[in-house]
């Protein structure tokens, strides 16, 4: 986990491209080298289209997605369309319950 990386981009309705734009080239940057990537507590909701291709065209075919959502089955096939080359893995559990949990296995291996 110590190449563990954390960021939150609003979605489209909240930001404005200038104010992102160093953001958006970093995020590029680190999904491009990640084995894995994890959604938690957003959906990818098809009006975000700014943030759709930033992943779709950065995430690697080789990397795995999961996704953090406690309806975990029903958005499992929303996640395989937009990623269909992907492993996706669905986590079943809120947003607060998977940070106790992340914050736990760190606690442990430290």
């Amino acid at each position: 986990m110590s190449g563990l990386r954390i960021s939150v981009i609003p979605p489209k309705k909240a930001k404005t491209i200038l104010d992102m734009a160093g953001s958006w080239a970093t995020a590029r940057a680190i999904l491009r080298a990640a084995d894995t990537v994890v959604f938690a507590g957003y959906s990818m909701p098809s009006y975000d289209t700014d943030a759709l291709e930033l992943f779709t065209g950065a995430i690697s075919p080789d990397a795995r997605v999961e996704f953090v959502n406690p309806n975990a089955a029903e958005m499992y096939t929303h996640f395989s369309r937009i990623f269909p080359r992907n492993e996706i893995v669905p986590i079943r559990m809120g947003f607060l319950d998977y940070l106790i949990e992340c914050s736990t296995l760190r606690d442990r291996r430290t």
